[in-house]
């Protein structure tokens, strides 16, 4: 029966050692019992006749295997298949409960002796606790196979003492984050809490299990929401409390993000700022129903010096939360908005986005919502704000416009229907930030969303250059970089340096202009990749196998009416596939027509690009490049190359590097360059919040409830009533979109 419980809930259906099953066949040793596997292979002094006497019925459904150089030790059993596994369990435990036969089988001889197959067992009984199927959604089911179970045909209880049980014998962290993972399912906050502990006591280095802890409290957040619905009011207390449970989980998601940035074992784990975020959003809609004004909260959250009478109620702790929560909220997204559109999701793919393009739709829905709660809807700046209130005012109204990142404004172009009110917005955004350059308070913010306001508004409409947009492009950028370097900023912006290398790289047409020397762009690469390792720690170490390769988003171009600068998607065939494999696209007439094809010396063992460049006086500079890929083919080492010169998050690299020149192909290009065109895909929608349905349903709700108070009702009213379960119905399915958005573990 043990060996069909273990296969059948097994997902990788792994057999079972023969020998760990001897304490319950009761096999005698000669002389004194083995504990090692070494030395029991040794002795074969062991009894074992019950293999020998299963019957030939028996042997037709098992699978015996043995591990090649092992010995008999480590021969194993399973059921010959799953479904013959799950139809032989049904059938042994009868009217037992799955959970009883679990835990009896935990509680068996099997685990009294300490020896290499009885390991493999706790492996696999690990496995069968721990492990959850994966859902065509791509997410995973919220508990393993035996677990859902349990859980549906007992219940919650019996599932956490088989999960008890398991933990008691391996003290296996990870099976204590499941069993805070049940608590939280049953909304048992303290027992939830006190495994979630346990879990990051266990492993403190851990950021998953850190994720779980953070994950109690932003249930606990949801929760409250939940009750809110149909209760509405929230009291002075119940506000504070929430407030302090909020902070909390975000105290657990920060801890969690420190984690995850310094572990180069595991893959990237970005839920911490996710869960930071969702769990601030949760807070900002529990807090609607709270006994304050809604206007007065947002002004109270988003202005530093605003202090109103009525929110002096609020004990110190709930005011100084309340206060954090925008600049917490603004440092997770800048965070998920750059390593989504930064880095790639595989290392060896080319070049260009992969098919997902830019952030998902779960950051889409996240950046919808920060920008509702905590940006301005007007723009109009009121007259009572002093300057520096005024800047903030306009940079929240820029974020809520999609200000909030070059990424976030290119996302924006993509969606654009034609109908000219993308244009509108990014003049509108445009103005914002020209009037916060020239206020007494500026931040690099401004000037870096000035920049890319202007580069999209330059890829939307092809009418007007960055140049002409931003007449001190030049001085502008080394302001900014100037600044950067003398500042101690933890998280530098990259587009600082890719702005200043990229309209200062040294051309022959930008010779005469006031450009930076040589030797600036070279000390600013240097500084580019220190900013950009600072920014993704992960990516310092090059031999992580986590690590990811960052993405390439404009390049050296030839028309000096767009600044001699190529965005990607200009490249694309706006007649064909908007993604290219390989290296076909530098093949292309029309990609030779747009770009500069750059020549260098190919050195560092096929890594790097030496380039020369002669400065207005007639003077030779040396600048190098790191190569996209390295190049392998020997006979171009210390030798002339040829290459495009694109600008990566990281950096300046050499692209299609190579002997060709590619100038065979320019007669080509000029009869079929007009082909080319920023390439535009319909972007799916954004699952839209239901928030305010919700809402609305808890109002009708709750009107409800006082109409069946009522003694003497009218037939409409009593029509209202019959709404009720339809309502409750609708409300328990918005509730779980919600959730799915915001509140899942």
């Amino acid at each position: 029966m043990y060996l069909s419980l273990m296969n059948t809930y097994d997902m990788d259906f792994q057999p079972l050692p023969i020998s760990a099953f001897d304490a319950l066949m009761d096999v005698k040793f000669g002389g004194k019992e083995s504990y090692g596997l070494a030395l029991s292979h040794r002795r074969q002094k062991r009894d074992r006749q019950w293999e020998t006497k299963l019957s030939a019925e028996l042997k037709v459904l098992l699978n015996v295997s043995s591990r090649s150089g092992q010995g008999s030790n480590l021969r194993a059993l399973s059921i010959i298949n799953p479904l013959f596994a799950k139809e032989i369990f049904q059938h042994l435990k009868q009217e037992a409960s799955t959970s009883s036969i679990m835990l009896q089988f935990l509680r068996s001889k099997v685990f009294k002796r300490q020896n290499g197959p009885v390991d493999q067992v706790i492996r696999v009984v690990k496995d069968v606790l721990k492990k959850r199927e994966a859902l065509e959604n791509g997410r995973r089911q919220k508990f393993s196979r035996i677990l859902t179970v349990i859980m549906s045909e007992e219940d919650t209880e019996r599932a956490v003492s088989v999960l008890k049980k398991g933990f008691e014998m391996t003290e296996d962290p990870m099976i204590a984050q499941q069993i805070a993972r049940l608590y939280i399912y049953s909304k048992n906050w303290g027992m939830a809490t006190e495994y979630a502990i346990k879990a990051t006591q266990l492993r403190p280095n851990n950021s998953y299990l850190w994720d779980t802890y953070g994950q109690v409290f932003k249930a606990q957040v949801f929760d409250q929401y939940e009750s809110c619905i149909t209760n509405q009011a929230l009291s002075l207390e119940d506000t504070c409390n929430i407030i302090q449970v909020a902070m909390k989980g975000i105290e657990k998601f920060h801890k969690e993000q420190d984690q995850s940035q310094h572990d180069n074992k595991t893959s990237p784990n970005d839920p911490g700022y996710f869960g930071e975020v969702q769990l601030i959003i949760l807070l900002m809609k529990v807090l609607n129903f709270s006994p304050f004004d809604k206007d007065v909260l947002h002004r109270f959250v988003v202005e530093s010096t605003f202090e109103p009478p009525s929110l002096s109620v609020l004990d110190d702790g709930s005011r100084d939360t309340l206060k954090k929560l925008q600049g917490f909220t603004e440092s997770a997204m800048r965070k998920i908005e750059e390593r989504s559109s930064q880095l790639k999701e595989n290392v060896t793919s080319s070049i260009f986005r992969d098919k997902k393009g830019f952030p998902d739709e779960s950051l889409a829905v996240l950046r919808e919502n920060v920008d509702m709660l905590f940006g301005e809807c007007t723009d109009v700046v009121p007259s009572h704000l002093s300057p520096l209130e005024s800047a903030d005012f306009r940079r929240r109204r820029v974020k809520r416009l999609g200000g909030r990142s070059l990424s976030s404004l290119l996302r924006y172009l993509r969606q654009d229907n034609g109908n000219g009110s993308c244009l509108r917005q990014l003049e509108i955004m445009f103005s914002h930030l020209t009037m916060n350059i020239s206020s007494a308070c500026p931040e690099p913010f401004d000037t870096v969303m000035l920049i890319s306001v202007a580069l999209a508004m330059r890829i939307h409409s092809k009418k007007e250059s960055v140049t002409t947009k931003i007449p001190n492009i030049l001085d502008l950028t080394k302001r900014m970089y100037d600044t950067e370097c003398k500042s101690e900023n933890e998280f530098p912006y990259l587009e600082i340096f890719l702005y200043l290398v990229m309209f200062h790289w040294p051309t022959p047409s930008r010779k005469s202009k006031n450009i930076c020397p040589v030797g600036t762009i070279r000390e600013a690469i240097k500084r580019w990749k220190i900013a950009f390792q600072t920014n993704h720690p992960r990516q310092r170490d090059e031999g992580n196998p986590h690590r990811k390769k960052e993405t390439t988003y404009f390049f050296l171009g030839k028309d000096h009416e767009s600044d001699e600068i190529v965005y990607y998607e200009e490249l694309h065939n706006r007649h064909g596939s908007m993604y290219f494999k390989g290296d076909e696209i530098w093949q292309d007439p029309n990609v030779v027509h747009k770009l500069q094809r750059l020549e260098g010396t190919l050195v560092g063992d096929g890594l790097e690009v030496l380039i020369r460049i002669e400065t207005e006086s007639g003077n030779k500079e040396a600048l190098t490049v790191p190569t996209a890929m390295p190049i392998g083919q020997r006979s171009l080492w210390q030798k002339k190359v040829f290459f495009y010169l694109g600008f990566s998050w990281a950096g300046p690299k050499a692209f299609d590097v190579s002997s060709d020149d590619r100038q065979s192909l320019i007669s080509n290009s000029i009869q079929s360059h007009d082909r080319m065109g920023m390439a535009r895909i319909r972007s799916s929608s954004v699952l839209p919040d239901p928030t305010q349905r919700i809402e609305e349903i808890g109002r009708r709700l709750r009107k409800i409830e006082q109409l069946k108070k009522k003694r003497n009702r009218s037939k409409i009213e009593d029509n209202v009533i019959r709404e009720e379960n339809a309502l409750r119905s609708k409300l328990k399915e918005l509730l779980s979109t919600i959730e799915d958005m915001f509140g899942g573990t």
